[in-house]
C-alpha cells in the first residue's frame, strides 16, 4: 500500500466535496465513475425486487385484514 502524506486544509474541504474531479487523478476519477455505475446497476436491479416483495406483503396484509 502506498503511503501518502496528506495535509488537511479546512478551507478546501467544501471544494473537494462539491467538485471531487478537481482533486482526483484520472485513474481515481475513472474508478469513481465505474463504482457509481456498478452501484446504480445493482440499486436498480434490487429496487425492483424489493418493490415486488413489498407489494406482495401489502397484498397479503390487505387480504388478511379483509378476512377479519
Amino acid at each position: 500500500m502506498q503511503n501518502r502524506e496528506t495535509t488537511f486544509i479546512p478551507e478546501l474541504l467544501d471544494e473537494q466535496i462539491e467538485c471531487p474531479a478537481n482533486w482526483l487523478t484520472l485513474d481515481d476519477q475513472q474508478l469513481v465513475q465505474d463504482l457509481r455505475l456498478t452501484c446504480e446497476t445493482y440499486w436498480n436491479k434490487y429496487a425492483h425486487s424489493l418493490q415486488s416483495a413489498w407489494d406482495r406483503i401489502e397484498q397479503a396484509r390487505l387480504r388478511l385484514s379483509s378476512e377479519n
